[in-house]
């Protein structure tokens, strides 16, 4: 199982009280300044629905250190979006989209 498809909404609705995505106004505003440090060649992003263990999860850890940006749940994005779910393959002809949009992940 596994692949990806191409831009759309994480099929979520709404945020989480007053947090976006869970996490407070301070470690958004420290994880976008991070995101600046780390200049990673292609935008990565990641909608977290917080199912396993936060200190073995390789997305969080990635967005704790700056490589990519965690979405809110019903927030588009543009680029290739990577999901469990995913009917088709990331294949060379993506690499336009990867190059100018990204890629993202849902992490379940």
């Amino acid at each position: 199982k596994g692949g990806a498809r191409r831009g759309g909404a994480s099929g979520g609705k709404g945020g989480r009280g007053g947090k976006a995505g869970g996490h407070s106004w301070k470690a958004k505003q420290r994880e976008r300044d991070q995101r600046k440090e780390r200049n990673f060649p292609i935008p990565l992003a990641m909608w977290d629905f917080e199912q396993c263990d936060s200190k073995r999860c390789t997305g969080r850890k990635l967005s704790r250190l700056g490589y990519l940006r965690t979405l809110r749940l019903g927030e588009n994005f543009q680029g290739v979006v990577l999901s469990p779910y995913g009917e088709g393959t990331v294949s060379p002809q993506d690499r336009e989209i990867v190059q100018e949009f990204g890629a993202s992940a849902i992490d379940c």
